[in-house]
């Protein structure tokens, strides 16, 4: 499971690693032209850098490629945060250094948030997909344990006779189904009341008991409640009406059987 969901990750993995390089990049280029600037600067320009000063200016940024390694290493965590901005605001700028602060600031705290979060995404979604099939596979052997004649069907009887073997056992108890429910829940996935059960409406039944209930399933509840209960009210209707018929048959009869004969 964990090699798959690392493998389902290299995409977007590449994208954001990408887009990370993209950031330290275009800030070590502008640093790196900073610190080059104020080495090459003059008297006039500033303070005179110390050996010091322009050993760590060398040490961090004196070119794009180590300024990159040093952004990356304050980004991870390899090199503290002070030791990458003193020599900045020291000797440069503190506005310089605040502002290289903040783009350390946003892309730990934003940016390598955002990648965390797009690959425990990934991770759970390829997870769900690797459980769906391995419910699927397991409902599959369940089916097959349970259709001994191989029709590609089960009955409620087949089902009965396996309710002891460990395999169905397991498989009742990962659906959070007792098998002493058996016979309920063959009733409610037998759609067509024909008496047995083909393995994708086994299958569509289980998957069912495993998920939660969707918008659509309690649209189609609704439905079907409100069609039997139009069902019924229309055959109380005619009950009502076939009464009502009979009531006046009756009373006709019993007029009729009270009024004289006629003479001849």
């Amino acid at each position: 499971l964990m090699v798959a969901c690392v493998l389902h990750s290299v995409k977007s993995f590449v994208w954001a690693a990408a887009l990370i390089f993209l950031m330290i990049f275009v800030m070590a280029n502008y640093i790196a032209q900073v610190v080059l600037i104020r080495r090459l600067a003059g008297p006039e320009a500033g303070p005179v850098l110390t050996v010091q000063a322009r050993y760590a200016l060398e040490k961090w940024y004196g070119s794009v490629v180590l300024s990159i390694l040093s952004i990356f290493q304050g980004m991870t965590g390899g090199v503290d945060w002070h030791e990458l901005t003193s020599p900045i605001i020291n000797d440069i700028s503190p506005w310089v250094g605040a502002f290289f602060v903040l783009f350390i600031a946003f892309a730990v705290l934003a940016i390598m948030n955002v990648v965390t979060g797009i690959f425990v995404h990934n991770a759970i979604e390829r997870a769900e997909e690797v459980g769906r099939l391995n419910r699927v596979d397991q409902a599959r052997k369940v089916f097959r344990t349970v259709d001994v004649r191989g029709r590609g069907q089960i009955t409620l009887g087949e089902l009965e006779d396996k309710l002891e073997t460990q395999q169905v056992k397991d498989y009742f108890q990962s659906i959070e189904v007792d098998p002493s429910e058996a016979k309920c829940l063959f009733e409610m996935l037998d759609f067509n009341h024909n008496g047995s059960l083909e393995f994708e409406e086994f299958l569509g039944g289980c998957l069912r008991l495993q998920t939660p209930c969707k918008a659509l399933d309690l649209l189609l509840f609704t439905r079907d409640v409100r069609c039997a209960f139009e069902r019924v009210i229309d055959l109380l209707e005619t009950l009502a009406d076939s009464q009502a018929a009979d009531d006046g048959d009756a009373r006709a009869h019993s007029i009729g059987a009270r009024s004289p004969r006629a003479l001849p």
